[in-house]
């Protein structure tokens, strides 16, 4: 999971909650107790949270044209979960990136790319871009 989507007070190291934190392991920290987060990390959090809100928002309206009714609404989707599929789904070496591997059990980039286009995403969101 990407640091962008653990809670704004979750643990500096791991994104765990303090109350259930206890002791925790971590790639980068190892064995470790909860920690405070930094604030600019605390910031990142809660901006990540409130665009995953817009997009959560965006799949949940009506459809143009449509009556509207509770039968109108568009299904939810996990789009963290597409998007990673469609990052292990892509032909890398197709673009001469033999070495690239997203279904090697070490390629943790692969949420932080689906987290990235995810803000990408809700950034243009945010600012009226067309989709």
């Amino acid at each position: 999971m990407s640091e962008l989507a653990f809670p704004p007070g979750g643990c500096q190291w791991c994104g765990v909650e303090q109350r259930a934190h206890f002791g925790r392991w971590s790639a980068v920290a190892g064995w470790h107790r909860w920690e405070a987060p930094t604030d600019e990390q605390r910031m990142r959090r809660m901006q990540a949270r409130r665009r995953n809100q817009l997009l959560a928002a965006q799949n949940t309206e009506p459809l143009k044209d449509a009556p509207v009714n509770e039968d109108d609404v568009r299904p939810r989707i996990d789009i963290h979960a597409a998007i990673r599929a469609g990052i292990k789904g892509f032909d890398f070496a197709g673009y001469g990136l033999d070495e690239v591997d997203p279904n090697d059990e070490n390629a943790e980039w692969v949420d932080d790319l689906a987290q990235a286009i995810i803000n990408a995403i809700a950034d243009r969101a945010v600012m009226g871009e067309p989709q």
